[in-house]
């Protein structure tokens, strides 16, 4: 075996075992999901389950609305995507392809908020979202959500000022 291939064949191994290091907490979740509470507390823990269990399943669906989590994280993490798209499509066209007064100065104001770290705006961001009524609502998360978006606005930004452009010239 050559060098190269012996360092190739290493680096697979240890990428093989760094991933099972990563995998093996997730895969003990797993088998641990189908372990009865008292296969769970045993000392020493078991691997693998003595009789694999369904009812810990049965049972988290029957106490909670887990599908109604589901649909919720799915409205908000869509519904925040598409906003943010929006958005940050359609700002980013304005200050490319447009020329207007103050455009520098704005342009410049949005990126100087990247210098503020969120945590500093949740408190008056939470105020506004109580004041217009939106505590509870899908419309609040959205909005909470979509305010960090001041990056995207910079990548589109640059995206519509390369379209049009040849690459060759």
């Amino acid at each position: 075996m050559t060098t190269t291939k012996k360092s190739k064949a290493l680096m697979y191994i240890l990428t093989t075992l760094l991933v099972l290091l990563f995998l093996f907490p997730l895969i003990w979740m797993l088998l641990t999901s189908f372990k009865s509470a008292e296969e769970i507390l045993r000392v020493p823990p078991t691997i693998l389950p003595d009789q694999f269990n369904l009812k810990n399943y049965a049972d988290a669906l029957a106490k909670q609305p887990i599908f109604r989590f589901l649909f919720n994280s799915l409205v908000v993490s869509l519904g925040s995507a598409a906003f943010s798209v929006l958005i940050t499509a359609m700002a980013g066209y304005g200050f490319s392809k447009f020329n207007f007064r103050g455009k520098e100065a704005m342009f410049f104001l949005i990126l100087s908020f990247l210098i503020v770290p969120f945590q500093s705006i949740v408190v008056p961001l939470y105020k506004w979202i109580t004041k217009f009524g939106l505590t509870d609502t899908y419309l609040g998360i959205l909005v909470d959500e979509s305010s960090a978006h001041r990056i995207p606005v910079k990548i589109m930004y640059r995206h519509h000022i390369s379209i049009g452009k040849c690459p060759h010239n």
